[in-house]
C-alpha cells in the first residue's frame, strides 16, 4: 500500500487528505446546508463521517488519491 499523501499548500489553502484523524472536520463540512445540497440533502451522523473518513483514508493509502479537507492557510479555519 502507498503512504498517505502529504499536506498540499496553495496560496490560500492547506489541503489535508481525509483520514480518520480529521473525520470531525469531514462531519462539519458535510453537515453544512450548502454542502448537503450536493448530496441530496443527506447529512452524515458522526459515526457515518468516521466510516467515510476511514474509507477515504484507505483510498489514499491504496491508490494515492481521494478527497481533501481544506483549511485557510493563514488562520487554519476549516473552509471545505
Amino acid at each position: 500500500m502507498r503512504e498517505t499523501t502529504t499536506t498540499v499548500f496553495t496560496d490560500r489553502l492547506r489541503l489535508e487528505p481525509v483520514t480518520r484523524e480529521n473525520a470531525g472536520d469531514l462531519w462539519l463540512v458535510h453537515n453544512d446546508d450548502e454542502v448537503a445540497e450536493w448530496y441530496g440533502g443527506w447529512k452524515p451522523s458522526r459515526d457515518e463521517a468516521v466510516q467515510q473518513a476511514e474509507e477515504m483514508g484507505h483510498g489514499w493509502r491504496a491508490h494515492g488519491v481521494h478527497k481533501w479537507v481544506a483549511y485557510d492557510r493563514i488562520s487554519g479555519e476549516l473552509v471545505g
